[in-house]
């Protein structure tokens, strides 16, 4: 499509949608506490005209910007009239379901271990000296951001010229 023929797609208005915040299991904390998110409907809703206004997007929030450390979401809950009991129990809720996530990651990493180390001793997968695999372990506790359990070769995939009955030496 050539550029003079190039489409566009404008709005005229946007209306926000003011929410009240509370507890929300829907919303797992990443760092352990209670989860908040929106509940129940709309309480305000504003609409406004963008004529005039420019094209470029809004800057979006830092990510650490937007962080609610658990002790905010613990007195936020408190002052929406929550009971410590029941803050206990969204916050052990938000425990089970973090740990369940990670026991789920360790059992997908696990099979793809062992489906890599199956491909590899039938000499499916084509090994380096660079590559390295280690066997997913159980959790230390100590959460990681990024990353996985595990660092897959970049070649996993069968040779082009591979012979199944060629032999390799074990």
């Amino acid at each position: 499509m050539s550029a003079a023929m190039k489409k566009h797609v404008r709005w005229s208005t946007i209306t926000f949608h003011a929410f009240d915040l509370g507890h929300n299991g829907c919303s797992v904390p990443s760092t352990g506490g209670p989860s908040i998110g929106l509940v129940g409907t709309a309480r305000e809703s504003t609409t406004v005209s963008l004529e005039g206004k420019h094209d470029g997007g809004e800057d979006v929030r830092p990510k650490k910007e937007q962080y609610m450390p658990p002790l905010a979401r613990v007195q936020l809950l408190l002052a929406a009239g929550y009971t410590t009991d029941d803050i206990a129990i969204f916050s052990h809720d938000g425990d089970r379901c973090r740990s369940e996530r990670e026991e789920t990651h360790m059992e997908i990493m696990r099979e793809m271990y062992h489906k890599y180390m199956l491909a590899k001793m039938t000499h499916q997968v084509e090994t380096t000296p660079s590559a390295v695999v280690v066997e997913p372990q159980a959790s230390t506790g100590k959460r990681k951001r990024r990353g996985s359990a595990i660092e897959m070769p970049a070649a996993t995939r069968r040779p082009k010229h591979h012979h199944p009955e060629a032999t390799h030496p074990m």
